[in-house]
């Protein structure tokens, strides 16, 4: 199992972008990101260091994020194409029945 300090849920739908996290230490935290998503409803589980590292190399206001399925990997990249990151999701786990 993953550490809940290393997960971060992208809610991603025509609303908007929202950065959702859990942390026993810190607490819950939202936050909308401004930005343009069309496509239907996704949540994507990932690691925040995973999605923050490339958004830092980058270093501008507008960052380009391609996305397929919600468990499937997403690309991270420049607005020239020049730099791209290949993230991979975090997989779901999914609640034992009981």
């Amino acid at each position: 199992a993953v550490d809940k300090e290393k997960e971060m849920i992208l809610i991603l739908n025509n609303e908007g972008i929202r950065l959702k996290s859990e942390s026993p230490m810190i607490g819950k935290s939202e936050v909308d990101v401004q930005g343009d998503y069309t496509g239907d409803r996704m949540e994507i589980l990932v690691n925040p260091l995973f999605v923050l590292d490339p958004v830092k190399i980058i270093n501008n206001e507008k960052v380009k994020m391609q996305f397929n399925e919600e468990e499937s990997p997403f690309l991270i990249s420049d607005e020239t194409g020049n730099f791209k990151s290949l993230v991979m999701p975090l997989e779901k786990v999914k609640p034992e029945d009981d």
